[in-house]
């Protein structure tokens, strides 16, 4: 729902990367003493779409309890700040001194990120320009020490 909603049309790569960091989150905590001491904010580009996204996120909820269905369907932009600023290009060292994330924590969200982006170009019905885009970022983001993981 959200990977083909027409807010992420205008997005550029790094920005599309960040909303869907917002959507693979769950889980990533700052460190214990840290909360909030991250200095990544999003995009106001970014912020503007997660919020169109939490509109209809919040719709979608109503619509699944009225149907008593519990699907799990998060969106957190508490680290978009960060994906963002790894997929336009900041270091590893850069980010992991400014960031109230533990480094294995950090490297699953940019991980899980990518496998995210990877996927939009193989799913029916996505904008091509999505596509383009979703491509470029996974490609900027796949870089040391990320792409060394497995």
């Amino acid at each position: 729902m959200a990977i083909r909603n027409k807010c992420l049309l205008g997005l550029k790569p790094a920005q599309l990367a960040a909303v869907c960091g917002s959507l693979v989150s769950e889980g990533i905590k700052v460190r214990p003493g840290n909360s909030n001491s991250y200095i990544y904010e999003a995009s106001s580009t970014v912020n503007d779409v997660i919020q169109i996204l939490e509109e209809e996120r919040a719709s979608l909820l109503k619509l699944q309890v009225k149907h008593n269905v519990e699907i799990s369907c998060d969106l957190d932009l508490q680290f978009a700040g960060m994906v963002e600023a790894w997929a336009s290009g900041l270091t590893w060292r850069e980010i992991m001194m400014d960031c109230g994330l533990d480094d294995g924590d950090l490297a699953r969200l940019l991980r899980r990120t990518i496998d995210i982006l990877a996927q939009i170009p193989q799913l029916p019905g996505i904008d091509q320009m999505v596509q383009i885009n979703a491509k470029l970022a996974a490609g900027i983001m796949d870089r040391s020490p990320i792409s060394e993981l497995v």
